[in-house]
């Protein structure tokens, strides 16, 4: 069952790929929550871990994406989540 849920999830991502269309992040959303239920898995917590990430990593609306400059930053403990990003995606 988990296998076909992961194929339609790329094939629903796909779908928005090419028709840009916001009403295929809906089917997205669908495919992604069937398969949390699937592994007995609340979205509450997966939206949790989200704002972890974003916290800890930033998140992606200036359109950043990681870069080694970022890691280095971490480790000599300079950077914050919300810095300006060096890469875009």
């Amino acid at each position: 069952m988990e296998k076909a849920l992961k194929e339609k999830l790329l094939e629903e991502v796909n779908e928005f790929i090419e028709s840009d269309q916001i009403e295929e992040i809906a089917d997205i959303l669908e495919v992604i929550e069937a398969i949390a239920k699937l592994r007995g898995v609340h979205m509450a917590l997966i939206a949790g871990m989200k704002e972890e990430k974003k916290e800890e990593r930033g998140g992606f609306e200036k359109g950043c994406s990681w870069s080694g400059w970022r890691i280095l930053k971490q480790m000599a403990g300079v950077w914050k989540a919300g810095d300006e990003c060096s890469g875009q995606i």
